[in-house]
């Protein structure tokens, strides 16, 4: 048996305050001047990905493209019969 070389890279990615992302933290990120509220999902093939909160689509963005990102807490879905009550 030959050898067997494996290359491992680490990469940390972080918000506007230097917190670290971790996979499936809440965050908002801004982009041509909209904010979008989402899960951080890690780096894939150089691009920043991310998921919906309700963890239906993927989306992908060039790291260049986000101007502002922040880890941010608190979301809930919004209960139906209080949102019902609102409306």
């Amino acid at each position: 048996m030959g050898i067997r070389i494996e290359r491992k890279e680490i990469v940390t990615v972080k918000d506007d305050l230097e917190n670290a992302l971790i996979k499936g933290d809440p965050i908002m990120i801004r982009m041509q001047g909209q904010d979008v509220v989402c899960r951080f999902m890690g780096m894939k093939n150089g691009y920043f990905v991310t998921e919906t909160l309700d963890g239906a689509n993927e989306n992908k963005y060039r790291a260049g493209s986000i101007e502002a990102c922040k880890r941010i807490s608190g979301i809930r879905e919004w209960p139906e019969i209080e949102a019902k009550k609102e409306a």
